[in-house]
């Protein structure tokens, strides 16, 4: 009677063992044999280098089964996940893929987003926010310059020095491209070579500031930032006209007239060089210039 006895207590006790063992694992949910849980997708980006007209960036991806990037012009508007992997560039995952993209605005400023979605069907988002540069220096390939004769406005003589980053075309409005305008005064009319044809002067040009008695010989407007008649951004006098890929403009003037320099050389050869550094004290910020040809001054 006492061996039964033991053998219905070990039993009893036993199964309270049992049902606390099988408690346990519905809480903690730990997979089978041969199950496993839905990894969730593992992404970086790092920004590489920023250029006046591109930017690099880094993607390594793990876990993921979509990836796609979208870069905008910086706004406050946000931009849904769903709207980045409609319109944004499909990425290779799982790997390390390095990235490009070229043709940007230089001095803008710009939104990259990348999104990422997992097995586990969970989506991630990272944003970064960069800038571009500025040029360091314009190398120009084309120039139109032209003798506009007396200058009411100052009593001077004033040359229009129109030069391009890229070859120039003339249609009945006038000059179609030009990067860097140039407004050059001179105390003394140019001199005429043909009957549509000047001397361009050679020489350091001062900035046209201060009273009659201490303008120098060769001189040129001062840039002014101004609004057009459409309330928009626009220009007066020396400037850089910074073109966009959509042809939009933009405007760095020099207007710091104790950092600007500009410089006309003859070459001894029939060729003369102009160049410069146009400082623009409104932006804090510098652009030099070089400029080669032979081409006479026109004008009627």
């Amino acid at each position: 009677m006492r061996n039964k006895f033991l053998i219905l207590f070990v039993a009893f006790v036993g199964g309270l063992f049992a049902a606390c063992s099988s408690d346990d694992n519905s809480v903690r949910n730990v997979p089978g044999e041969g199950e496993s849980e839905t990894p969730k997708a593992e992404v970086t980006l790092t920004l590489g280098e920023v250029g006046v007209d591109k930017v690099d960036f880094t993607v390594i991806s793990k876990n993921a089964v979509q990836i796609a990037y979208l870069l905008t012009p910086k706004s406050d508007e946000s931009i849904t996940t769903e709207v980045i992997f409609q319109k944004g560039i499909t990425v290779e995952v799982n790997k390390t893929v390095e990235v490009t993209v070229n043709d940007l605005h230089q001095d803008s400023e710009y939104d990259l987003y990348l999104v990422a979605k997992g097995e586990d069907k969970e989506v991630s988002l990272i944003k970064h926010s960069f800038k571009t540069l500025l040029p360091k220096g314009l190398e120009l390939v084309d120039g139109f310059m032209m003798y506009d004769d007396l200058d009411e406005a100052t009593g001077l003589y004033r040359t229009n020095l129109m030069m391009s980053t890229k070859k120039m075309s003339q249609d009945g409005n006038g000059i179609e491209y030009k990067d860097v305008l140039i407004w050059l005064l001179t105390q003394e009319p140019l001199v005429k070579l043909t009957e549509q044809s000047y001397q361009l002067p050679f020489g350091k040009v001062a900035p046209l500031e201060g009273s009659y008695d201490t303008w120098k010989p060769l001189m040129y407007y001062v840039g002014k930032h101004v609004k057009g008649s459409d309330g928009k951004p626009n220009f007066q006098g020396t400037a850089w006209i910074n073109f966009d890929k959509n042809n939009n403009e933009d405007y760095f003037v020099a207007d710091d007239t104790k950092a600007t320099s500009i410089e006309i050389v003859d070459n001894k050869d029939g060729s003369y060089t102009i160049s410069g550094k146009l400082v623009d004290k409104t932006r804090g910020e510098e652009l030099t210039f070089t400029y080669t040809d032979s081409k006479p001054v026109f004008g009627w």
